[in-house]
């Protein structure tokens, strides 16, 4: 992965993280990464704990962001919020699994950004 495309994901979460804030969600943890696993975003809001996948575009070359997170993405995130959760203390947490796409004009300005909360229904 090339610098660019790093710091352009980089630069989503942090898109991503603000927006989810603004609507009461608080970080708890960026980037957790295992092995053959990572999350982006760890949030929480009340008693729900969100693990999101966030992807970042320039344009529409690749397709829509939200329809580049495959099936195998899903399972290595549910993989890595197993692992998480093992070593956490045990909470009345409700889990969730959400997507952020956050979609960037030509000046890496945020044009827009979609939320799309419970993608593994």
């Amino acid at each position: 992965m090339t610098m660019k495309r790093k710091a352009t994901g980089f630069y989503g979460e942090d898109v991503a993280a603000r927006v989810l804030e603004k609507q009461g969600y608080r970080l708890l943890t960026k980037n957790y990464c295992i092995r053959g696993g990572e999350i982006d975003l760890i949030m929480t809001k009340g008693q729900e704990l969100i693990f999101v996948e966030v992807k970042t575009r320039r344009n529409a070359c690749f397709g829509a962001p939200l329809e580049s997170i495959t099936v195998q993405k899903k399972n290595r995130m549910v993989r890595a919020a197993k692992v998480y959760l093992c070593g956490k203390e045990q909470q009345d947490y409700d889990v969730r699994f959400f997507a952020v796409a956050v979609y960037l004009n030509e000046n890496d300005d945020v044009e827009k950004t979609e939320i799309c909360a419970d993608i593994l229904i």
